[in-house]
């Protein structure tokens, strides 16, 4: 499940699709694995913006730029173009299913898709959409059959809302950096299943986002320099630990639950009279059921970006933008580590970012992998990424 912060900012980069289109798209300093786990580029959508998985991990829900959509295959160590379009124009919003490539749904809102979640036990897509028209504003919900092909326009709500088991939706409601509430409500009438309290951040800032395990069971987030582990259907809390830094930067979860990892800076070095120095950032994994940390990673200074755990809890991805030889672009990048030897088992370029207006915001939205483990998803500035795990 993405951010706000990074969905809103994969609409930013979209108005600069035409320049990445001629970044770099090859591999660049992998590190081979003999043995165990390896990753394998299968798929690149130029033009598409990741705003979901389902649960099975069948399927991707994407949102298409206004200049339309490339499609791209790997092969024999290099990308290739396509030349058969399998998307539909004018229509933005697309159900993908993955290993096929084939679109089984697409459609055009009135307003513009901010977040999605497939629900779990239904074939049903629920999506959050903005308003960008002038003369109108809020948010417009819509819960759209993907069998029937059938849409339901919500009465328009306040928040965003995340998909966790059966009809069920979390939501947060208060003011950034001042704490809020939490809720499940469930559909179809939004009648209130759980309350609790959000913690409150010493900082002021706002923390995480919530991201909700495939499964749905359980959801974590980050609140300054503490981690929190909740269950969706009463909100209960599993577990809290301090993660021994200033602030908690990015969270994820695996799809059973059973590793969580979080992203955060050391302490910082405090003096009267000297700025504080930000010290290097870290990952720490965590146990999910009972919070212990199993496992430390070091993270490049200039990681602001993604982290995505396998659902067997091995493999961590780690999406990070990193400034390239020539000082000018800024090249993606992502890492995958195997969590019980510490070890880096491939590095990816995910693509590069040329200069311009938006490059110090452009990034990753998303890293997820797929709950059958057999795909791992990166999306970030202007294209979505496939790769097939093996081993």
């Amino acid at each position: 499940m993405k951010s706000r912060r990074t969905l809103l900012l994969g609409f930013a980069s979209a108005a600069t699709t035409g320049l990445a289109h001629r970044a770099a798209g090859q591999n660049r300093d992998q590190v081979p694995s003999s043995n165990g786990p390896r990753i394998r580029p299968v798929k690149e959508l130029r033009g598409a913006h990741l705003h979901a998985v389902s649960a099975d991990g069948s399927k991707i829900c994407v949102v298409l730029a206004s200049e339309g959509i490339e499609t791209w295959s790997y092969r024999e160590g290099q990308w290739s173009r396509e030349n058969v379009d399998s998307f539909p124009p004018d229509e933005p919003l697309c159900v993908v299913e993955l290993g096929s490539w084939k679109t089984v749904y697409s459609t055009r809102l009135e307003a513009a898709p901010l977040m999605a979640s497939f629900l779990r036990d239904s074939p049903e897509l629920y999506v959050t959409a903005v308003f960008l028209d002038v003369g109108k504003a809020g948010n417009q919900q819509v819960v759209i059959d993907l069998q029937a092909g059938s849409i339901k326009q919500e009465q328009i709500r306040d928040g965003l809302f995340r998909a966790t088991r059966g009809q069920q939706l979390l939501t947060t409601k208060g003011e950034l950096g001042k704490g809020g509430v939490l809720s499940v409500v469930e559909l179809p009438d939004y009648r209130e299943l759980a309350q609790a309290d959000l913690e409150v951040p010493r900082s002021g800032r706002s923390g995480t986002d919530q991201i909700v395990s495939s499964q749905g069971d359980v959801f974590v987030y980050g609140v300054d320099d503490l981690v929190v582990c909740r269950r969706t259907d009463d909100l209960g809390v599993l577990w809290t630990r301090r993660i021994g830094a200033t602030r908690v930067w990015r969270i994820a979860i695996s799809a059973r639950g059973d590793r969580v990892a979080a992203v955060a800076d050391a302490a910082p070095q405090r003096s009267p009279r000297v700025p504080p120095v930000i010290q290097p950032l870290f990952i720490v994994v965590y146990d999910g059921r009972s919070g212990t940390p199993v496992a430390t990673f070091p993270a490049d200074v200039n990681f602001n970006e993604a982290l995505a755990l396998s659902p067997d809890g091995k493999l961590l991805a780690v999406a990070q933008r990193v400034p390239a030889d020539d000082k000018q672009n800024v090249d993606l990048f992502v890492d995958v580590y195997e969590i019980a030897s510490s070890r880096r088992i491939a590095r990816e370029l995910h693509c590069r970012v040329p200069p311009g207006r938006f490059q110090n915001r452009a990034g990753f939205a998303a890293a997820e992998f797929t709950s059958d483990g057999r795909w791992l998803i990166i999306a970030g500035y202007d294209r979505t990424k496939l790769w097939e795990v093996l081993g």
